[in-house]
């Protein structure tokens, strides 16, 4: 594949005009092609059925001239890779049109049916076009490269076409109470009909030998996709019945299970690939594929693929982990009540999987510093405010003056938009990030707040020791109103939300002030904080 690679650069150079005149050409023929099919079938639309035929023996002779035309690009002007190209082409779109009107006059109603013959004869012509080329440029697998060997390819295409038909029929044979199955399979079988037909052809083209160890690492890959199409359908399945809350109330879920379900599977496929498929050679090529090289600091195609999958899959697992807490919470209080413990598994599964792909990329503080250093005194002023919260993150988390699911309240703005006046941020702290910390309000707005506030400013917390606060509220009132009246009425009041009180503490008025025009009272009760909401 290599020399291949060489010899197509080295052509291409010697003949860059000749092919880039040839592509023109071909483009702009092709384009007249699709245009005029376009007009003549809207000119169709209420003609007799005798025009249709017309126009299908025109194009199908407008293709074969075409084939004729690239055909002697090819071989005459010598243009192998553009001549070859739209040869190939020509020769797909005749297949192509002849197989929809073959499959319109027979009203067949499988339209995934065609869909399949179309893409397998696709992956056919492409698989005949590379020949083409390795034929041009005498190679040696263009050695098998003629016209019975164009026949005998083609000839497969309904051998596979079979072989879908007959796997959907098994697929269908089995019991509808076996509905998750039966729909993994369903999925399946398109998928590895394709993959087969690509390996097939390959093979049948000379670009793959097989053996015992091949066939086997394929047979291990199919079932590796049925587990994994299981577990995703599984998943899928149970989230929309029986965690239907977890769902709504984290709608992403989804999501992230089936992102940690891919990048095992892929992991798994990898593991596959080294045992039975021989692919030695391409890892080392992407060991040496260098995307930064220099003195201090190299990062290959490999290292950086595996930072990257260990990242992924290490924040993924946290977040999945995270929603778990929660409806652990959810099933104990019946409601989704933030905890302490994500915090804590967040920030350290973060900094964790930043360290370990960090390292696997092969960047350490010696890397680092002189990268920090260069950047400049703006950049270091960026990063210091970045660290102060970052670091200010772990001492919220071991100070434990505020943690997830307290009560709190700090200066700042929570939404003029929504006509708040107020210049105080309160609510409850529904998440300790790496750099924020977040509060949802008593009107359901998420307040980022940065981490470095809750140590460097006062920070009321109404849960810090206990959850129990005194509740002031205060009432004006006119003179004419008697006192005992009054109380009554407050105290009767505030018994009625009586689940909200604390058991051992009555509700209490007291006569506050008298004003100019009216008495002031103030209802006095403990409530607990954490039914702020109520």
């Amino acid at each position: 594949m290599e020399d291949f690679v060489e010899v197509i650069i080295h052509y291409i150079s010697l003949n860059f005009s000749s092919e880039l005149t040839s592509v023109l050409a071909g483009a702009f023929l092709f384009f007249l092609y699709f245009y005029s099919k376009i007009r003549i079938k809207a000119y169709l639309k209420d003609k007799d059925q005798r025009y249709f035929y017309l126009d299908l023996a025109i194009r199908l002779i407008v293709l074969f001239a075409f084939y004729l035309l690239f055909f002697y690009m090819e071989t005459k002007l010598k243009t192998f890779i553009a001549g070859a190209f739209f040869k190939n082409l020509s020769l797909l779109l005749i297949i192509v049109e002849s197989l929809k009107f073959i499959y319109k006059q027979l009203k067949i109603s499988q339209k995934s049916l065609l869909s399949l013959i179309i893409l397998l004869t696709s992956l056919d012509i492409g698989i005949i076009f590379l020949l083409d080329l390795f034929h041009s440029f005498n190679l040696p697998i263009g050695s098998k490269y003629s016209l019975d060997e164009i026949v005998k390819l083609l000839a497969i295409i309904p051998l596979f076409t079979f072989l879908f038909i007959i796997s959907n029929k098994l697929v269908s044979l089995i019991s509808i109470k076996n509905t998750l199955l039966r729909i993994t399979l369903i999925k399946l079988v398109y998928v590895f009909n394709i993959l087969f037909a690509i390996l097939g052809y390959l093979w049948f083209a000379g670009f793959l030998n097989f053996d015992l160890s091949f066939l086997f690492g394929i047979i291990l890959t199919f079932v590796l996709s049925i587990i994994y199409a299981f577990l995703a359908l599984f998943i899928s399945n149970k989230l929309d019945t029986k965690f239907e809350i977890i769902q709504q109330t984290f709608p992403d879920i989804k999501s992230k299970i089936f992102t940690l379900l891919s990048l095992l599977f892929l992991f798994g496929i990898y593991l596959i690939s080294i045992l039975f498929f021989n692919i030695d050679g391409f890892i080392q090529w992407t060991k040496q594929f260098f995307i930064v090289k220099t003195d201090i600091l190299k990062i290959s195609l490999y290292s950086l693929i595996k930072a990257i999958w260990f990242f992924i899959l290490v924040v993924n697992s946290i977040l999945i982990i995270r929603i778990l807490i929660r409806y652990f919470m959810y099933r104990k209080k019946g409601e989704f009540e933030p905890t302490p413990i994500e915090a804590i598994i967040y920030n350290f599964g973060v900094l964790l999987a930043g360290i370990v792909s960090l390292s696997m990329l092969g960047i350490t503080w010696k890397v680092l510093l002189p990268l920090i250093g260069a950047l400049g005194i703006g950049a270091g002023f960026g990063l210091q405010s970045i660290i102060n919260n970052y670091i200010s993150g772990f001492i919220i988390i071991f100070n434990r003056k505020v943690e997830v699911g307290d009560i709190v309240e700090l200066k700042g703005n929570a939404g003029q938009f929504i006509g708040n006046p107020n210049e105080i941020i309160f609510g409850i702290v529904t998440d300790i990030g790496v750099i924020n910390t977040v509060i949802e309000t008593i009107d359901g707005v998420s307040v980022a707040v940065p981490n470095s506030r809750f140590v460097s400013e006062n920070i009321v917390n109404y849960t810090l020791t206990d959850n129990l606060v005194r509740l002031r509220i205060p009432f004006k009132v006119s003179y004419e109103i008697p006192r005992e009246k009054v109380e009554k009425i407050l105290i009767d009041t505030a018994y009625e939300y009586k689940r909200y009180l604390a058991k051992y503490h009555f509700p209490q008025v007291w006569f506050f002030e008298i004003k100019d025009y009216y008495n002031e009272f103030v209802l006095v009760m403990w409530i607990d904080a954490r039914n702020w909401k109520k």
